[in-house]
């Protein structure tokens, strides 16, 4: 029995799966007036204009906010933040729209 508990335990990481987010679309972001819910996206707050995405470097994407929750930021450029929080215990962007969290 402890063998087969021990193997389980080995072969957990194997079968995680991995969710993936995707940052609202620049060009569905109207910025004045900033559409303050996209999905289960919602906006910090900040509006002028501009659409394009952030790059990465320039925002923070992922904030840990406990051991099993993440809060995912998309940055547009003179648009502010959407910001969408998920229960994972680590996320990476990917790419400047992509998230992937386990």
């Amino acid at each position: 029995m402890k063998m087969i508990l021990a193997l389980l335990t080995l072969m957990a990481p194997i079968f995680a799966s991995a969710d993936m987010y995707e940052c609202p679309s620049p060009d569905l972001i109207r910025c004045v007036p900033a559409v303050s819910v996209f999905g289960a996206w919602m906006h910090n707050g900040g509006q002028t204009t501009g659409n394009s995405f952030v790059p990465n470097n320039q925002c923070a994407n992922v904030i840990q906010l406990s051991r099993t929750q993440q809060r995912l930021l998309c940055c547009y450029e003179k648009c502010g933040v959407f910001i969408r929080d998920v229960k994972a215990r680590k996320c990476a962007k990917l790419d400047e729209s992509t998230f992937e969290c386990k």
